[in-house]
């Protein structure tokens, strides 16, 4: 995050070589929360720090309990354990590639709201979990020792 604002703000060729004038600026965030609110405004102040620099904001994807990814992404991609995460992510690089914002690009491919309650919703950021039964899958892995 401060790398991304430390570029932003910075004028001179060699920033403008990292981040071109114009370039839309999409983020995915990992936070350990189970709810995505410590990475809320990690989101949040890259937004701002985009709007500023006259860089348009595509959105923000945070996937949340960020330290069970490592064995999260052992599973299959589309599998049932990290289905609303990769739904997620492929969102958020479709927002990119096509220069369109995050909420644009969910109504045109239906995707990624429909399993979210509205307290995992903010305009332009996506919260995606693993399975809900993800977490004690890998606790009690942990007990096992594996």
């Amino acid at each position: 995050m401060a790398m991304l604002c430390a570029t932003l703000q910075d004028g001179s060729a060699a920033a403008n070589d990292a981040v071109r004038p114009g370039t839309p600026i999409g983020m995915l965030a990992a936070g350990n929360a189970h709810d995505g609110s410590d990475a809320r405004e990690v989101v949040a102040r890259a937004a701002s720090a985009c709007q500023s620099a006259g860089h348009p904001w595509i959105g923000g994807v945070i996937v949340t309990d960020g330290a069970l990814l490592p064995r999260l992404m052992r599973t299959p991609r589309l599998g049932a354990w990290r289905r609303d995460v990769s739904e997620a992510v492929d969102c958020l690089v479709a927002a990119v590639r096509l220069g369109r914002s995050l909420d644009e690009v969910e109504g045109i491919l239906g995707a990624g709201t429909e399993n979210l309650d509205a307290r995992h919703r903010a305009p332009s950021v996506i919260v995606a979990s693993p399975h809900t039964l993800w977490r004690s899958v890998v606790s009690k892995c942990r007990r096992l020792g594996e």
